[in-house]
């Protein structure tokens, strides 16, 4: 069974840009921020907006209000027809094998597959995520509360040596 929808994610330019016109819009609140290093994505602390971010790209941010949750993916250039990056779907395994069973059968093809955890594209392309394990909270989904990793930023050695 399909329990709800979980998240739309969008692929957006100007990711700062994009942020401002969905809290406006939506009245949203920003759930978190995350930016990618070569180890992965890290979540900034809640307390760290775009000014503490001290250089680092951020490159996700991950709006909520009640039942609407909108994960922006900041991109250099987004065509028009790759703004949706997927739609986040809540179901249970019943609903995850069910839906692998149809995909190829009806022109998809699934991308990950995983026993709690079904990607696949559709034949018109539209990427789905199926999870059996949504978190309660929209802040319970990030980097930092899943795994620990939370975005430190570095000081410059001459910044540390002046106490700075």
């Amino acid at each position: 069974m399909l329990r709800r929808v979980d998240h739309v994610a969008l692929r957006v330019p100007y990711l700062r840009k994009a942020e401002a016109l969905y809290l406006h819009l939506f009245d949203l609140t920003v759930a978190y921020r995350e930016v990618e290093t070569p180890e992965g994505w890290f979540t900034l602390p809640p307390e760290m907006g775009w000014g503490e971010a001290a250089g680092a790209r951020i490159g996700l941010s991950v709006l909520s209000r009640e039942g609407l949750v909108l994960q922006l993916e900041g991109r250099d250039r987004v065509l028009p027809g790759e703004r949706l990056a997927h739609v986040g779907l809540d179901g249970d395994e019943g609903e995850i094998r069910r839906l692998e069973s149809l995909v190829w059968g009806l022109g998809g093809q699934v991308v990950t597959r995983l026993p709690d955890h079904l990607v696949f594209d559709d034949a018109y392309g539209v990427r789905w995520d199926v999870s059996t394990n949504r978190a309660s909270y929209v802040s319970d989904t990030s980097s930092g509360a899943r795994s620990g990793r939370w975005f430190r930023p570095r000081t410059s050695s001459a910044a540390s040596r002046r106490g700075l």
